[in-house]
């Protein structure tokens, strides 16, 4: 299952992580994991809904 495209918010979401400089390599790693984790669980929810 692919994960789902990134929305106009997440993307804002992860330009505001990455502000900071210099950027701190914990919060943009915990960004985009989150980003996927959301991702995915929203492709696994459509998916379901589906059946």
């Amino acid at each position: 299952m692919r994960p789902v495209r990134f929305t106009a918010f997440e993307i804002q979401r992860l330009i505001v992580l990455m502000w900071p400089l210099p950027p701190h390599q914990e919060r943009i790693r915990r960004g985009l994991a989150w980003s996927l984790w959301r991702r995915l669980h929203q492709a696994t929810a459509r998916a379901c809904h589906r059946r």
